[in-house]
């Protein structure tokens, strides 16, 4: 190390007069720095990651950026090993983070075979000096190519982005209201025409967006692998919804423990088939998961199907809101900022009136955290079980909950009513003469982004 390696005390010195004589304060400098966006006080900081990226899928996308932006760091890993099964010999691996246009933002090499089983892990940390891309770029994680060594190797890397969005920040957007539409609710046979029809009927308000569930056990409600038609199940008439301009917001509950190549192929292929058809949806992969998975088990599953699902639809992150209070759900089971698009919450008056006083807030702050939208994709109280005056206080603070969003600035996610038969909604809303008719109506109009 030579002298010149050493920082110019008599310059800092020096400086340090200047600022004193021009009386500028710590806390000015500061906010200074954070107007220009100098490092390392970057307004409006943002970040993307992809967390143990495979082979498989090999690109993994971080961020598509939907505006200008600058880059100011990534950071990158390749963890490598293999066991005695392993026979492919002494060879070469890597990991990068590259932009969809071209450019590379740090590669990391590493190996993979020996004399004796083992593994390894290489990392690097690479400053980007606010190197500017253009909106509809993307950061991309390829991990060797998409290249399996051979039985008996695992590999796996991550990366991490740091960048600033040039886009203003936006004021507040609304998104759509609509709710759960069951067909069966008004007798066997109904079909989801006229379920749909008799819900515009009862609340007076266009059906812009409707709630569609294909079920886990793949026998009751099972994932179609096409676009549906006309038909009596909650999730058929997906054609008419296109002509109609209806959207779907749809949740899906593939295989997780393991995942299947199956259910991703199928995934591929029916969201493909929407999307072909002109279908407008959001795609929610296992809404409320912590009743049937563990964390680990969650975000893996995600991983695994939301490039899938976000070749075609943006992906959603569903929580319950009593498990994102109680038990930390939204920010324990968050898949990383590179495979959710949206989040949204299931909250009823139920909750509310519990004595652990269940709010929106736990997933809402998530969503706020990484400047996505926030909506609520199942909604409702009871006249079974709550009093009118609790069902007054339930749905007043919905609609303000989510009208001060946009008033602060934020964006909302759509706004679907539950209308089911189950303890937490009971009964079904088949009349005009139901209460809870005009608090769905005042959310309708003060929330929905079409009339």
């Amino acid at each position: 190390m030579s002298v010149s390696d050493f920082p110019d005390f008599g310059a800092l010195s020096q400086q340090a007069k200047l600022i004193a004589a021009l009386q500028v304060t710590a806390q000015e400098i500061a906010q200074a720095l954070q107007s220009t966006g100098v490092p390392p006080s970057v307004a409006a900081l943002l970040s993307a990651e992809v967390t143990l990226g495979g082979i498989s899928g090999s690109p993994h996308t971080l961020v598509t950026f939907g505006a200008n932006a600058v880059l100011w760091h990534a950071q990158l890993s390749l963890h490598s090993g293999y066991d005695s099964a392993y026979s492919g010999g002494l060879q070469p691996l890597y990991s990068a983070l590259k932009l969809s246009s071209g450019k590379t933002l740090a590669i990391v090499e590493g190996v993979v075979g020996g004399s004796l089983p083992g593994g390894g892990m290489v990392a690097a940390s690479n400053p980007l000096y606010g190197l500017a891309v253009n909106a509809g770029d993307s950061v991309q994680l390829d991990v060797n190519g998409g290249t399996n060594p051979g039985s008996g190797s695992s590999i796996r890397a991550s990366g991490l982005l740091l960048y600033q969005s040039t886009q203003p920040v936006p004021s507040g957007s609304k998104a759509l209201v609509g709710a759960y539409i069951k067909p069966s609710a008004w007798g066997s046979g109904t079909s989801i025409s006229t379920a749909e029809s008799n819900w515009a009927s009862i609340t007076s308000r266009v059906v812009n967006v409707r709630r569609i569930y294909w079920s886990p056990d793949n026998t009751t409600n099972a994932m179609p692998t096409s676009i549906t038609g006309p038909g009596t199940g909650q999730g058929s008439g997906q054609l008419a919804d296109v002509s109609a301009g209806v959207k779907n917001c749809i949740s899906l509950s593939p295989a997780f423990n393991p995942v299947s190549a199956t259910d991703l192929a199928n995934i591929d292929a029916y969201l493909s088939s929407c999307k072909a058809a002109g279908l407008t949806a959001d795609v929610c992969l296992w809404h409320e998961p912590y009743a049937n998975m563990t964390a680990a088990q969650f975000i893996a599953m995600f991983q695994y199907y939301a490039p899938t699902v976000r070749k075609y639809y943006p992906a959603v992150f569903c929580t319950s809101s009593y498990a994102a209070q109680v038990d930390n759900v939204a920010v324990n089971y968050f898949p990383g900022t590179g495979y959710v698009d949206k989040l949204a919450t299931d909250f009823y008056a139920g909750e509310y009136f519990d004595t652990q006083a269940i709010r929106l807030d736990a997933t809402a702050n998530v969503a706020d955290t990484y400047s996505l939208p926030f909506g609520i994709w199942e909604f409702n109280g009871s006249t079974d079980h709550q009093t009118n005056t609790q069902l007054d206080t339930f749905f007043s603070y919905v609609q303000t909950f989510m009208s001060d969003r946009i008033t602060a600035g934020k964006v909302n996610a759509d706004i679907l009513l539950f209308n089911d038969d189950q303890t937490q909604e009971s009964p079904y809303i088949l009349s005009s003469s139901d209460y809870r008719v005009p608090k769905y109506q005042a959310i309708y109009d003060a929330l929905s982004a079409v009339g």
